[in-house]
């Protein structure tokens, strides 16, 4: 009866243990489908990573994002993944969660790149020391900063062309109003050529402007205007802006007797060959 009243208690007790592990099975269950949930619910591919770079587990957007299955990049190496690290001005580190933030770039499976933002942090995974890391991609940004800096670099150019083309017909100007300031005898004849050189710097200025303001409103050059060009006017519109530094400085210019067939802009071309031959005078010996 004894051994009996003992073999109940011994067979309650296993009752009792294995209600207890399945409590603690379900417990676990529900933590890892919790853990599972947070991985995914999060938008960034997220990595567990282990000290010798193996991968301890990711989720579904970073092997998604990746071109790999979950299996499969589970035996990749973390560091053929992240094949860039960029530890430059972008990197900083949180005093508080010693979370470190930099960027680098992700190898996807098809061998092409990745410009991602990293978000990295040592965590306690399985008893054991472990990296986590939270990736995001920054392609879009990356091209919005090199918009802009192609912009900036535009807008350099265009504030340097429109200083560059503006300057000829603005020294006309002041150099005939210096001469119409400072000499008080001059014949008719020469008054209406300082006149006709004044108006012409000035209606050179407009069209510069004009011709500026519409390069401006344009991101194609496909829709810009283009017809034949009577090069021989063009090259003479030049000559006439360039008067004043052709004399002072000598230059001797000679024309060919025909010109090639072009297709064009004119007003454009016209500032091809102003800068062209100016630079030919500043820099083509003496005289040039």
């Amino acid at each position: 009866m004894q051994e009996l009243d003992t073999l109940r208690r011994r067979v309650a007790e296993l009752e009792l243990l294995e209600h207890q592990y399945r409590d603690v099975a379900s417990a676990l269950d529900q933590a890892d489908r919790r853990w599972n949930d947070l991985l995914e619910v999060v938008g960034d591919s997220v990595f567990i990573i282990a000290m010798d770079q193996s991968i301890l587990d990711a989720n579904s957007h970073a092997s998604r994002r990746l071109g790999y299955s979950h299996e499969e990049l589970l035996t990749v190496p973390y560091a053929a993944i992240e094949v860039e690290t960029n530890e430059g001005s972008s990197a900083w580190e949180s005093d508080f969660s010693r979370t470190r933030v930099y960027e680098g770039t992700y190898l996807h499976k098809d061998g092409s790149r990745i410009p991602v933002e990293v978000s990295s942090r040592i965590i306690k995974y399985g008893g054991q020391a472990a990296i986590l890391n939270f990736a995001r991609s920054i392609a879009q940004r990356k091209q919005i900063q090199a918009e802009r800096e192609q912009l900036i670099t535009e807008l350099d150019a265009y504030a340097h062309t429109v200083a560059h083309d503006l300057k000829g017909p603005v020294g006309i100007i002041l150099g005939y109003g210096d001469v119409l300031l400072n000499v008080r005898e001059l014949d008719e004849e020469s008054l209406d050529h300082i006149a006709q050189r004044i108006v012409l710097s000035a209606r050179t200025m407009q069209s510069i402007i004009n011709e500026l303001l519409m390069m401006a409103s344009l991101r194609d050059t496909q829709h810009v205007p283009k017809h034949s060009l009577n090069m021989s006017e063009i090259v003479g519109r030049a000559l006439d802006r360039l008067e004043i530094e052709i004399q002072s400085s000598g230059a001797v210019i000679s024309l060919p007797d025909d010109w090639c067939t072009s297709i064009g802009y004119a007003a454009w071309i016209e500032e091809v060959w102003v800068n062209y031959i100016s630079n030919a005078i500043k820099y083509g010996g003496a005289p040039p």
